[in-house]
């Protein structure tokens, strides 16, 4: 008998998240826009519950920073951009983004997530100081936005992976690629 209403509790909590999450997410949409991310990763969880990645530290920048300085003819780097959280929050503020990132997963969902900003120009590779390749460290598979090109730094779980899986990336000079694109 209690562990029938064990999970009945289980499934009225459940349908009460969902309604509480759902109606959360439809009032987010109206201020921020939608985002595709993967839904397992970190901040895919974040994007969700929130409706963006670092809110609160997006917004201090907004206040303290791009509200006292001419952003409209400036532009803005994202070196690591992800799947464009950033990228996105910025676009409001600069009159061009710059939107590195070289792991094709996040490239992928960057490039989706920034079609509708003209002012976001992607790019599938690193920002360096020199043009090379070199290898870039999956941390786990729930935390794309962690991926190093530092083999000491990768965070890895042991319910992920014990040894970090690795693929080649393209880095470029990034003086180079400004001085071509200014």
């Amino acid at each position: 008998m209690i562990k029938n209403f064990k999970k009945i509790l289980d499934i009225i909590r459940t349908k009460r998240t969902y309604k509480y999450v759902l109606k959360k997410n439809s009032d987010q949409l109206k201020k921020i826009p939608n985002l595709a991310c993967l839904v397992y990763d970190e901040v895919g969880l974040l994007l969700s519950l929130f409706g963006r990645c670092e809110y609160d530290e997006l917004k201090v920048l907004e206040r303290k920073v791009f509200s006292k300085i001419d952003c409209a003819n400036s532009s803005c780097l994202d070196i690591g951009a992800n799947i464009g959280n950033h990228s996105v929050f910025f676009a409001n503020f600069f009159s061009n983004i710059y939107s590195f990132e070289p792991y094709p997963d996040s490239y992928y969902l960057l490039k989706f997530n920034s079609k509708n900003f003209s002012n976001i120009k992607t790019f599938n590779f690193g920002a360096s100081d020199v043009d090379e390749n070199q290898y870039m460290y999956i941390a786990t598979n729930t935390t794309m936005s962690r991926n190093t090109l530092f083999s000491d730094r990768v965070e890895t779980k042991k319910v992920d992976q014990i040894d970090p899986k690795k693929i080649e990336v393209e880095l470029k000079n990034l003086d180079n690629l400004l001085n071509q694109h200014s």
